[in-house]
């Protein structure tokens, strides 16, 4: 309910308007709707989002390759987007070899197998199985990451650096979105890397 306030005699009373769950208004037209109309096209609108976010899902039935006890063979992996950067004929003896030892414990989650991918050199023997692996660790899971970016950006340009280009926006924005990787980094070696890439001393001859 709409609530106003009035003072009468240094006392305020309050008093009901109108009740905004009897109507709603549309914006565009300015007429009255039923709220229980209204609401049912939000639901609809709704259920269509997430049928939009998540209808993509069964295109990643291919992660179940990295799963020792999957019996799949790599069906799944071809009929997805991703399907023409794979050999099949490797992906299956790959598959094979990684299968033999399944009663074996494995990594609870895919980043301690790609470590241990790494760790053990295995990228060299199964080559094709260490690239569904790091396509399977590169895919975000939610638009999380995409939103930090725009907060990212928007706190690198700022009113005082509008003519910044978009190259070294970019760049800036890259650092800013990855700076527990950047204070990491050798700013010493960094300035010696970049002096040692072109000799940029003027030679100068007296005349």
């Amino acid at each position: 309910a709409v609530v106003s306030t009035q003072s009468t005699g240094g006392k305020r009373r309050c008093r009901k308007n109108s009740l905004l769950a009897d109507f709603a208004v549309d914006a565009a037209t300015g007429e009255r709707v039923d709220p229980v109309e209204l609401g049912r096209e939000v639901l609809e609108q709704c259920n269509e989002c997430i049928e939009a976010r998540l209808g993509s899902l069964p295109c990643f039935k291919w992660l179940s390759l990295l799963d020792k006890r999957s019996t799949s063979s790599g069906d799944d992996l071809f009929d997805s987007p991703y399907g023409d950067l794979f050999n099949p004929a490797q992906l299956s003896r790959d598959l094979a070899l990684y299968r033999l030892g399944s009663d074996v414990d494995y990594p609870a989650n895919i980043l301690l197998l790609h470590r241990d991918f790494d760790a053990y050199q295995l990228g060299e023997q199964l080559p094709e199985l260490d690239r569904v692996l790091r396509l399977a660790i590169t895919i975000p899971l939610t638009s999380v990451s995409c939103e930090r970016s725009f907060s990212v950006l928007r706190l690198v340009k700022s009113r005082l650096r509008s003519s910044m280009g978009n190259a070294r926006l970019s760049n800036l924005a890259l650092i800013s979105y990855n700076r527990d990787i950047a204070s990491r980094l050798d700013l010493n070696q960094l300035v010696d890397k970049f002096a040692s890439t072109k000799n940029r001393r003027a030679t100068f001859a007296y005349v």
